[in-house]
């Protein structure tokens, strides 16, 4: 079939005179025409092939070498196009026309080949702006050659008709060309290097993407060897159409095996030989990744299981997926049973790549068996030594009390009263209330241990202290000061109505009987009073008042009660 067209270039190009170039010049206002011919067909099917994958990457370029891998495809869309174009045109111009639009997508295809490669293996940090310059360098002098080459033949030297039939055109090359196939070997054989690197570390449907992606970018190196050292077809570039296998294979691994869609995620991290437990999980909560160790684990988690949802997989470890599901990094202790491991630490970290968007879950499930048993070894310990503090601060409040306590009348004894009524006296100072201070001394108490036994005087020592307690205030202060003397502090208490409460403690004692073997034992007490401040500012001036007054109460005959102010300074103590 012979097609021919109008092909107006003219308000495209520069003013008349300025074009140089003979071809183009004889292109401008001519009719190109062109015979659909086998070749032409195939290499329109490659650009076809070659058009649908690169939108299909276009369309997941957010992912990893998802971008680098359009703009791959969308070179050798139009370098195939072009190819196409050149094969069906009749004119040696017009094919020499299309040719030269060629090299621009032959010849960045490589360097956008590597670029997937460097992305799609995770090392686009080895992309510095130094190496960009490498990869294009070489492209864009090619490409600027062969739209030149009629000035210096460094890309063709000649043209020559291909097979009859064939309406194709063989091209003679120069040497800049061979220079640039060395050139493109070396990016080609960069990218399959890092490929093959990536395939020996990835496993599962991540291993099959990355043999499906090297078989795949194998297939040029096979045309271009063909084309340039026995190509079977004559002026048919093999290359270009080896892309087409090319496509083929990367649009299966896109459609059938989601390859782009099942992103490689820190395969770096994941170790066979960790003692920890580890899985990878994609934004879709398909399984990605996982090591021995969490197979053992669980062992529903076998590469055949990858990809697939791990709510399936796990459907019977419901404390696991909860943990899973939960939003947000964090540490969580489980308890599995029926698990090599006891108690398990599970931490869900989320994987994040730029603009925090989410592309998957890290798991690290560890074994805190040992940890646990130690934890609860410890709880006991600390339980064990907890009781024996209590223990312990029982006996030291036992130690107090028996240290503040009189060990026969249970009542407050000497020290304490001193310790205390330094601070009720300090007070009262401030305040300016008064202080009475009562001095009771048993009377003939000696005789009751002498005749009755100290047994029945601990008896009348109690019997003395349980009424006195009974008939003080609450602010009272009762203690046993030594031997058979009692001391009794009565803040903000009148001389007058010490006295009287004085007088009824001292009858009523008087009034009770002991019964000792049959026998009746009564006794009797003496007191004395003494208050702050009118005798004295202190403790011991007080204490000395009240003592004088107690042996005034004897000297007067016992069985009474005198305040100091009322005794004469010249009492003898009685003995």
């Amino acid at each position: 079939m012979r097609v021919g067209f109008q092909f107006c270039l003219l308000t495209l190009l520069p003013k008349q005179g300025i074009i140089e170039n003979k071809h183009l010049k004889q292109v401008i206002s001519c009719k190109m025409y062109y015979i659909i011919v086998p070749y032409s067909v195939t290499e329109f099917v490659t650009a076809v092939i070659a058009l649908v994958v690169a939108i299909l990457a276009w369309q997941r370029r957010v992912n990893q070498g998802a971008l680098q891998l359009a703009m791959l495809m969308f070179a050798i869309f139009e370098w195939a196009l072009c190819a196409s174009l050149e094969a069906a045109a009749v004119e040696q111009s017009t094919k020499i026309l299309w040719a030269q639009l060629e090299y621009i997508g032959a010849h960045t295809a490589p360097a956008f080949l590597a670029l997937f490669a460097l992305y799609f293996t995770q090392n686009e940090k080895m992309l510095t702006p130094r190496l960009k310059v490498l990869l294009f360098l070489p492209a864009t002098i090619t490409v600027g050659l062969a739209f030149t080459n009629q000035w210096h033949h460094l890309i063709w030297t000649g043209f020559a008709p291909g097979p009859l039939g064939s309406n194709s055109l063989i091209y003679e090359h120069g040497p800049w060309f061979w220079i640039e196939i060395i050139l493109i070997y070396a990016i080609l054989l960069f990218a399959t290097l890092f490929l093959i690197r990536n395939t020996v570390k990835m496993r599962g449907p991540y291993r099959f993407q990355t043999i499906l992606i090297l078989i795949a970018s194998i297939s040029p190196w096979v045309g271009a060897i063909m084309y340039l050292f026995f190509n079977p077809f004559p002026g048919l570039d093999l290359t270009c159409i080896s892309f087409a296998f090319t496509g083929m294979v990367l649009l299966l691994s896109i459609l059938r095996f989601q390859l782009l869609d099942l992103a490689p995620i820190a395969r770096e991290i994941l170790v066979e030989n960790m003692k920890d437990g580890v899985m990878v999980l994609d934004d879709r909560d398909r399984l990605i990744d996982f090591n021995t160790t969490a197979q053992i684990l669980f062992s529903n988690l076998s590469i055949t299981n990858l990809g697939k949802d791990i709510n399936e997989l796990l459907s019977d470890r419901k404390n696991v997926l909860e943990n899973l599901h939960n939003s947000g990094d964090k540490l969580a202790e489980l308890i599995m049973e029926d698990s090599p491991w006891q108690y398990i630490d599970i931490q869900t970290t989320s994987l994040l790549r730029k603009k925090d968007k989410m592309i998957g879950k890290l798991v690290i499930f560890r074994d805190a068996t040992s940890r646990k048993l130690a934890e609860m070894a410890l709880q006991q310990a600390n339980q064990r030594l907890q009781t024996q503090l209590d223990e312990i601060n029982n006996l030291q409040v036992q130690l107090r009390d028996q240290a503040m306590h009189d060990m026969v009348t249970g009542m407050l004894n000497r020290r304490y009263l001193e310790e205390i009524l330094e601070k009720e006296i300090a007070r009262a100072k401030r305040e300016g209330y008064p202080i009475c201070l009562v001095m009771v001394d048993i009377d003939h108490f000696k005789e009751i241990n002498d005749t009755f036994g100290h047994k029945v005087g601990d008896q009348v020592l109690q019997a003395l202290s349980t009424l006195l307690c009974r008939h003080i205030r609450k602010a009272d202060i009762a203690c046993r000061f030594g031997g058979d003397e009692f001391v009794l502090a009565l803040p903000n208490l009148t001389k007058e109505i010490a006295l009287q409460r004085t007088e009824v403690w001292r009858i009523a004692f008087q009034d009770m009987r002991l019964d000792s073997q049959g026998k009746e034992i009564h006794a009797t007490i003496s007191s004395g009073i003494a208050i702050f401040p009118e005798h004295g500012n202190n403790f011991d001036q007080i204490l000395a008042a009240a003592d004088k007054a107690m042996y005034a109460a004897k000297s007067a005959g016992r069985n009474r009660t005198v305040i100091a102010e009322n005794y004469p300074s010249s009492v003898q103590t009685p003995t």
